[in-house]
């Protein structure tokens, strides 16, 4: 599309009282072959009231791995990893010894009742020498679902302060022996019954204050929502409802969700690459109440308690905002213990990803409403197999042979978008790894 038809069509937007202020936005990252390689990390809650949790999950997990061989027309190259939500709340933190230092400080881990493992992970993939071979494994052969059951029962010894985006960074930037691979799809597993209480200061856990009237308040995860969260209603500790719940980005001791979601992109090199999954309570409604035996400030449980422990299921606020941050997620409520549904439904968002990784993760300002279908307006960049990024033109634009990008409706594989578009790179003139598109974004006015 030549730049001069591009302004023509921008001025056909005014028209037609659409607003494209918003400028190009990038809606795909995406490999140029397709994307067989999986690392898939499990970060899982080992706090005191995870117990029935843990064990679901457990007995799940085979319904993860059934919906992912077959949509995917047989297994992708797996790399699987677990670790906790603790990583500690330092020398002086509060939450008692399970607490003290860093942890499990984001180290993978296999638990000791499990099968031993040649590595802190578990291998599944084509053998390299022969494609149509035995697939090389590390753990028991026709055992994968089995020993990761038994590497997510963490137990219930760990610390009541739940850090899962901590952990998970810890777990993916320890990645030197290989689990991580640059190449692979990352997607991240969360499991937890509370929310993502994530410090870069943690005096938050001091456990010298533990009074309502102390500037740190109760020694109780209260803490986690009060300095991590804002709410419409200024007067954090007072009971009562609260509304318009999100992250604090000035927080003084919480990392705000956001940081996270560039942590995951910048590790793959950027968010077309990455799935983060997360069973977790629903982010509202929010309610500050006093706990009944101790008179402590708590957010009400969402869990019923007929389904979950009491003191389970708080709201999820920063951890949906993670989700929201990323263009590729899922969420189950972990409220719900069908969770060979929740798993076959992270499978199945896992395998949209995998085989549509070049599908565009929203929807992209329509440039002639007179046309079926989407006209996008578009540009993109093609990162050559020495490193370098280079622009590419769009193949309406370029004859000469050279490589060039088209974005198109297709909706065998990419029905499960918005748009049904995909972007393909055509001609193969200048070898390519990798594309970046990024398309006009349209807003309706109001």
């Amino acid at each position: 599309m030549t730049r001069a038809f591009a302004i023509a069509l921008l001025l056909v937007a005014c028209d037609r009282d659409v607003d494209v202020g918003t400028g190009y936005r990038l809606m795909a990252d995406s490999p140029t072959q397709p994307v067989r390689d999986l690392d898939v990390l499990f970060v899982v809650d080992d706090s005191s009231s995870m117990g029935d949790e843990q064990d679901l999950l457990a007995g799940a997990l085979s319904s993860f791995f059934a919906t992912l061989d077959e949509r995917m027309d047989g297994r992708p190259n797996l790399h699987i990893g677990v670790t906790s939500t603790n990583v500690g709340t330092g020398s002086d933190g509060g939450g008692g010894e399970v607490c003290s230092g860093n942890g499990d400080n984001g180290n993978l881990l296999v638990p000791d009742a499990c099968s031993p493992l040649d590595r802190p992970y578990l291998i599944d993939v084509a053998n390299p020498d022969d494609e149509a071979g035995p697939r090389v494994i590390n753990y028991p052969d026709g055992q994968l679902a089995e020993t990761l059951g038994c590497m997510t029962r963490l137990g219930t010894q760990g610390c009541g302060f739940e850090q899962p985006f901590e952990a998970m960074r810890r777990a993916i930037d320890r990645s030197t022996d290989g689990f991580v691979r640059p190449d692979a799809m990352l997607l991240v597993v969360l499991v937890s019954d509370e929310d993502d209480c994530s410090a870069f200061d943690r005096t938050v856990f001091d456990a010298n204050h533990d009074d309502r009237d102390d500037p740190l308040g109760e020694l109780s995860s209260f803490r986690c929502f009060e300095f991590g969260v804002t709410c419409d209603q200024p007067e954090v500790r007072v009971t009562g409802e609260r509304t318009g719940c999100a992250p604090r980005d000035d927080s003084p001791y919480l990392h705000p969700s956001a940081t996270y979601a560039h942590l995951l992109s910048d590790a793959k090199g950027g968010e077309g690459m990455v799935m983060v999954a997360a069973m977790v309570a629903a982010p509202s409604p929010v309610e500050v109440i006093e706990w009944p035996d101790s008179g402590e400030l708590q957010l009400e449980p969402l869990c019923p308690d007929a389904i979950m422990p009491q003191a389970s299921g708080l709201p999820a606020i920063r951890t949906h905002a993670l989700l929201d941050a990323l263009p590729r997620h899922a969420s189950a409520s972990i409220c719900n213990t069908d969770m060979p549904s929740h798993l076959r439904g992270f499978a199945n968002a896992t395998a949209d990803n995998l085989a549509g990784s070049r599908c565009l993760w929203a929807t992209p300002f329509d440039s002639d409403d007179q046309r079926s279908g989407i006209q996008p307006i578009c540009r993109a960049t093609l990162r050559l197999d020495s490193g370098d990024w280079i622009d590419l033109p769009s193949c309406d634009e370029d004859s000469t042979g050279e490589s060039c990008f088209t974005v198109a409706e297709d909706r065998a594989l990419c029905g499960w978008t918005d748009s049904r578009l995909a972007v393909s790179v055509e001609g193969v003139n200048l070898p390519g790894e990798r594309v970046r598109l990024e398309c006009l974004q349209a807003r309706t006015a109001e």
